[in-house]
């Protein structure tokens, strides 16, 4: 009998606290060492075959934005956005991250981990809704497969 584990691994960087208000200290300048971490792993996992679930907030595949979005979210939710691009703020933007991914030898599975981090359990269901409206959107911008699968963050 074969054995199948599923692993599962969420992409978030800046977006994973930014309502908390911190100054992102948990993450590297320029996300140098999550970058080198990702090509490390996507090539253990091309050497041995496996593949990965990966949970990515959706506006780590914008490659710019102006910082403000239209969305049902409480007041200052996006506050954090700086509004740039991936050279300026690579932590907020990472698109370069997912065609990584993409790229591997591997199939790797990518999924919804919401569009800005809202977390699914305590969050409206009309921003629920916009941010997954949103990821949509995104997802077919980018030539990805519709996500099946949501892993919200939770509180």
């Amino acid at each position: 009998m074969t054995g199948k584990i599923t692993l599962s691994i969420e992409i978030e960087l800046a977006w994973g606290h930014h309502d908390q208000q911190t100054n992102h200290s948990l993450l590297s300048n320029r996300r140098k060492i999550e970058t080198e971490t990702l090509k490390r792993l996507l090539a253990c996992c091309d050497e041995y075959q496996i593949p990965i679930t990966f949970d990515i907030v959706g506006h780590l595949l914008e490659t710019s934005c102006e910082g403000t979005h239209d969305g049902p979210h409480e007041t200052g939710w996006f506050g954090a956005d700086p509004g740039t691009d991936v050279d300026s703020d690579p932590l907020f933007y990472a698109p370069d991250l997912v065609r990584m991914i993409r790229t591997a030898k591997v199939d790797h599975e990518i999924c919804t981990h919401s569009y800005s981090h809202v977390l699914g359990d305590t969050a409206d269901p009309a921003v629920i809704e916009w941010e997954l409206r949103t990821v949509d959107a995104l997802w077919e911008r980018h030539g990805l497969k519709k996500t099946r699968v949501i892993h919200p963050p939770k509180a």
